[in-house]
């Protein structure tokens, strides 16, 4: 989001904040790898009103070890190790202090070097061979990702099966850029760009090669040239994966998408009153996403004495059964009832998620939905369908194509199952993969999970990482899951909950709002718990955890109709700031979180409070006072009374009364609206609270010095009551995490942010979303024509990077968003980078941001996972982050942070 005050400081290290314009978006510890280097500290504690940011801190230091935080009231220290062995900016490299990781900035390349994974990601064409320990990778790609790993555990030199991973970009059939200009955005076939590279083993760890296709079974046996002891295989060009193994494996991997169906298009009814074309018919460049090139629409709204809008087919069902019904059809526009013959109605509205997305145009697309289940006897049957909308009302729906199977489908667009494309863009394979049957593979990793999440008790924090009931270590390998995905019928949830297990993925974070969308009372949406329940139930079963994230202001819209009159008179309805302060939007909050955690599971027997499945609670999403939303402007007048009390009171406690804090302050320093008399003193904003609004020192200054220390104990104890809410009066066993979010100026400000946090469990942080240029219309939220972009990679630019983070010593540190958004071709160096880094700064958790549907993604979204370039990354590196391959570093610097001295304005000495 763009700050809101015209003065917004410029020399701070941000990055893009427009992302989503927040927008509705078993750990075994490894053998060490490498040689690690004993390096000395440099700097020793100083006095307590010192400037901690006089101590010269490299900004790169995340990139070779942990910064570490802590806090006391008035002692700051910092120390900081001689690093300049470790980072060469004449050579232009950057060495992890475990001697594990290199990143060599010059050439755009990141080397991974343990003993049981090694690989190299970036610019690999113009940087040549890149020798590793037992590994040479030789690839003529400009840019790709290849790694091998161990999947025994076992030293690549002494293991007896390996996975090599290579990634370079994927394109979707019909993708068009002309210049920087986006011509045309495309669908399935998704298009992998074909690898060039090949690798060299110094000991061979088998004789037999196959390549994988996209679900990890054997496509096909791959030679190898045996090379003095070792070997060589060149990569195929047309596929992620490749074993090599010493036993050979079966290439007799089922096809999940041999299921019987009956399919009909939408265009085609034997009865109907929708007209015959209307201005969502496709144009001729538009046929070709569509199954049969057309599809049935309607428009406009019905009259008052206007029939309903219905269509009839005549459907044949080859063999009596159950049946699931999927319909492609125009997102949520169009909810409308449908029966079989004289049968029951049911009915698919708003409350039914879509299973995918495929772009027609701008604001029009097809999207597949699960419509129920449904018993049909053998024979002709009629299917009708009749639109909801009532006199007056809307009438936009569109219809494609309708679906029938006793099995599970995965939707691809516009393909019927089975069917496959074949075709991709010059350069590129196309990556068509099916439903996956899930058999055996040498890629499934779900044995990294316990068969239930939970099974040995809850999730707990220990030595600042996070341990699971039995008391083994734990590192989540995580995604993001909103309502779209959580609303999922439950045979495609099972389906996705294996898919991801399989995968890696040991926890999902389901971020999304609980309340009912135009409920005056605010109240919870009963229907989406009971989905979001049968989630955490699906999810629990295949042994992966989940994050419970219910709030963020953006969701929320106050006025008079939900009791908050005071947002009339503004033009801005967002809670910003509001939960932290306000009793009675507290309550509202607190009454969410009651009906979330307290409400039995139908599914597991179990409330979320008692469910040791749920590894993490999430108080708030991206809010702070800290933060440039927090403006008087965006805060009723009626409510920022209570604040400007609480801060009256604060300084009735520090200085004697309100009166005496102005004249310790100092001529000047008063606010119009101050009355200090009744004890009010008037908050500032965000802007306000920066070094750069007093760039001397002033009465002002010194006011500001209290209201930052004011400020950051009113948000610490929200954070603490709340947690307390949930522990004593809810029951929650869970691990609790505060926010996540950045603030105004993250020099003076990011550490008590943190310090905010110590009141909960877990430390979390965003802004961790690397961009490249992409403007236009809808940019922050979609792909769309006539957008412009640029392509860009941190692989060159190590200040660029949003894979640092600062430690604070004794709680676990996530990151629970992050992703390299789209249009992007340089997405591939996310996962390793994440893996890689993560893993050295001791990050507990990386939860990707997020899934968009239940299979591969063709149309590219904004903000996606599954695609080649990060969801086909997760097998290897999920693999070795979760193992440990990468070991944590010892810190590189530590950082005491005097609290007097953060709310005087100190600087931290070095931002993340």
């Amino acid at each position: 989001m763009r700050p809101l005050h015209p003065q917004e400081p410029v020399e701070e290290p941000r990055n893009d904040l427009s992302r989503r314009a927040f927008v509705q978006r078993a750990f075994v510890l490894g053998v060490a790898g490498g040689s690690a280097l004993s390096v000395p500290w440099l700097s020793t504690e100083r006095a307590a009103q010192a400037a901690t940011a006089a101590v010269d801190v490299d900004p790169w230091s995340f990139l070779v070890g942990p910064v570490r935080n802590t806090f006391t009231a008035d002692t700051a220290a910092v120390r900081a190790k001689d690093l300049s062995a470790l980072i060469d900016r004449d050579a232009k490299t950057i060495r992890s202090a475990s001697g594990q990781l290199t990143w060599s900035y010059g050439d755009g390349v990141v080397s991974v070097d343990t003993p049981c994974t090694q690989g190299a990601f970036g610019f690999l064409g113009a940087a040549g061979r890149r020798e590793l320990s037992d590994v040479v990778i030789d690839c003529a790609n400009e840019y790709a990702s290849i790694v091998v790993t161990a999947l025994d555990g076992q030293p690549i030199g002494r293991s007896a099966r390996v996975l090599v991973q290579a990634v370079t970009e994927e394109q979707p059939l019909g993708w068009q850029v002309e210049g920087d200009t986006i011509t045309g955005v495309g669908d399935h076939p998704v298009g992998i760009r074909r690898i060039e590279a090949s690798l060299e083993f110094a000991h061979l760890p088998g004789a037999h090669a196959y390549a994988l296709d996209g679900n990890g079974y054997v496509n096909r046996s791959l030679p190898i040239e045996h090379v003095q002891g070792g070997g060589r295989i060149s990569l195929p060009a047309d596929t992620l994966y490749t074993v090599i193994s010493r036993s050979p494996l079966r290439d007799d991997g089922p096809d999940g998408e041999d299921i019987p169906f009956v399919w009909w298009e939408g265009e085609a009814p034997a009865e109907t009153n929708f007209p015959s074309h209307t201005e969502f018919s496709p144009t001729e460049q538009e046929r070709h996403l569509l199954s049969g090139g057309e599809w049935l629409s309607n428009e406009g709204t019905r009259g008052a004495d206007d029939p309903e809008a219905f269509a009839r087919y005549d459907v044949d069902v080859a063999e009596e059964g159950e049946y699931h019904l999927w319909i492609r059809k125009f997102w949520h526009h169009g909810p409308f009832r449908w029966r079989f013959d004289e049968g029951e109605w049911h009915v698919l509205d708003d409350s039914f998620g879509l299973a995918d997305n495929t772009y027609i145009r701008r604001f029009l697309n097809a999207n597949w939905f699960h419509a129920g289940t449904v018993r049909l006897a053998a024979g002709r049957r009629s299917f009708e369908l009749r639109l909801l909308a009532g006199p007056g009302e809307a009438l936009t729906a569109c219809f494609d194509a309708f679906l029938l199977t006793p099995g599970q489908f995965v939707p691809r667009g516009k393909f019927k199952p089975g069917e496959y494309g074949g075709e991709a863009a010059e350069g590129f394979a196309p990556f068509e993969v099916g439903a996956d049957a899930f058999a055996s593979s040498p890629i499934d990793l779900s044995h990294l999970n316990e068969d239930v999440a939970g099974r040995n008790g809850f999730v707990t924090a220990r030595r600042g990482g996070f341990v699971l009931g039995d008391r083994r270590p734990v590192r989540f390998w995580a995604v993001n899951a909103g309502p779209e995905i959580v609303r999922q019928d439950p045979g495609s949830v099972d389906y996705l909950a294996r898919f991801l297990a399989k995968r890696g993925v040991n926890l999902v974070r389901i971020h999304g709002q609980i309340f009912a969308d135009g409920a005056s009372d605010l109240s919870v949406d009963a229907h989406y718990l009971d989905q979001l329940h049968a989630f955490v139930a699906a999810m629990k079963r295949a042994g992966i955890y989940v994050n419970l994230s219910y709030y963020f202001p953006l969701w929320v819209q106050l006025g008079s109709a939900t009791g908050f009159p005071g947002y009339d008179d503004i033009a801005n309805r967002t809670p910003f700031a509001l939960v932290m302060f306000d009793p009675d939007f507290q309550a509202v909050h607190r009454s969410w979180a009651r009906a979330l955690l307290t409400t039995p599971n139908p599914h597991t027997g179990l409330a979320l409070a008692a469910d040791p499945a749920v590894a993490m609670v999430e108080i708030q999403n991206e809010d702070s006072f800290f933060f440039w939303t927090f403006t008087r402007t965006n805060i009723p007048e009626v409510h920022l009374r209570v604040l400007d009390a609480a801060f009256g009171a604060f300084l009735a406690r520090c200085y004697g009364s309100p009166a005496a804090a102005l004249s310790a302050w100092g001529a000047g320093s008063g606010v119009d609206g101050d009355v200090p008399a009744e004890g009010r003193m008037v908050v500032q904003e965000a802007w306000m609270m920066t070094s750069d609004a007093h760039p001397t020192d002033s009465p002002m200054k010194h006011r500001m010095r209290d209201q930052r220390e004011f400020l950051t104990q009113q948000q610490r104890g929200f954070y603490a009551d709340t947690a307390r809410y949930y522990r004593e009066e809810l029951g929650v066993r869970s691990l609790v995490t505060p926010s996540n979010w950045i603030t105004a100026q993250p020099s003076t400000m990011d550490a008590l942010e943190r310090y905010t946090y110590t009141a909960g469990d877990v430390v979390d942080r965003h802004d961790a979303y690397f961009t490249g240029r992409h403007e236009g219309f809808g940019a922050d939220y979609m792909i769309d024509i006539g957008q412009t972009f640029e392509s860009r990679s941190t692989l060159r630019d190590p200040d660029a990077t949003v894979v640092k983070f600062h430690r604070i010593a004794g709680h676990p540190q996530t990151v629970s968003e992050t992703g390299w958004p789209n249009p992007n071709r340089f997405k591939a160096e996310s996962v390793p980078l994440w893996a890689a880094y993560g893993a050295l700064q001791g990050m507990g958790g990386i939860e990707f941001f997020a899934l968009d549907r239940i299979g591969w993604q063709g149309s590219p979204g904004k903000f996606t996972t599954m695609v080649p370039s990060i969801f086909g990354q997760f097998p290897a590196y999920a693999l070795a982050y979760r193992r440990g391959d990468i070991q944590e570093g010892e810190p590189v610097v530590d950082i005491t942070h005097s609290l007097q001295e953060l709310y005087d304005f100190g600087a931290t000495p070095v931002v993340d």
